[in-house]
């Protein structure tokens, strides 16, 4: 109820049940497990009256994983929002960050954990780099750089007409990776 009492003869179905009747049931969701190891694509929402637990669990799984995967944000920003970041070193985790227009310095960071485009589809996206941060006042954000320093696959494409000057290819070389926000930890 309200008061936070929990009564044990209420089940999810009563649940889902009452809150599709006051907020529409196509407005109930839950999330399943997505067929992708993207983070925008790891589950999906569909609605909890259609959802049965036994979609749930993966089939022929028992308990946790021996490893679990790292930690993942509970806010998730989608589309991933662009930001401006200050590294030690070019292939490093920032130092520091500007997101919508407030500098943030950070304290700690762990990663990359690097998540590949899925090649066997033909995406030929860049790679992203993920990281962990914690900032001086302790609010943690996951962070991604799209690319690698001097990679081909963050240039431009090059023009349709063909042409092509040898200062154009060497800029290309030297292509930045593009960093952006994905989420937010509590």
């Amino acid at each position: 109820d309200m008061r936070g009492r929990v009564r044990a003869d209420e089940s999810v179905e009563v649940l889902v049940d009452r809150l599709g009747a006051r907020l529409g049931m196509e407005n109930v969701t839950r999330f399943l497990p997505g067929n992708s190891h993207l983070p925008e694509e790891e589950a999906i929402a569909v609605p909890a009256a259609l959802a049965c637990e036994e979609a749930l669990a993966w089939p022929g799984t028992t308990g946790l994983p021996a490893h679990a995967p790292p930690a993942r944000p509970i806010r998730f920003l989608s589309p991933a929002e662009p930001i401006e970041t200050l590294a030690e070193v070019p292939e490093g985790p920032p130092i520091r960050f500007r997101w919508r227009k407030v500098s943030y310095d950070v304290r700690l960071a762990e990663g990359p954990e690097r998540i590949a485009p899925p090649w066997w589809q033909g995406d030929t996206s860049p790679p992203r780099d993920y990281f962990r941060v914690e900032d001086a006042a302790g609010r943690r954000f996951w962070l991604f750089r799209e690319g690698l320093y001097g990679g081909a696959e963050t240039a431009d494409p090059a023009p349709e007409d063909g042409s092509s000057a040898e200062g154009e290819a060497d800029e290309a070389s030297l292509a930045m990776p593009r960093w952006y926000m994905q989420g937010l930890f509590p």
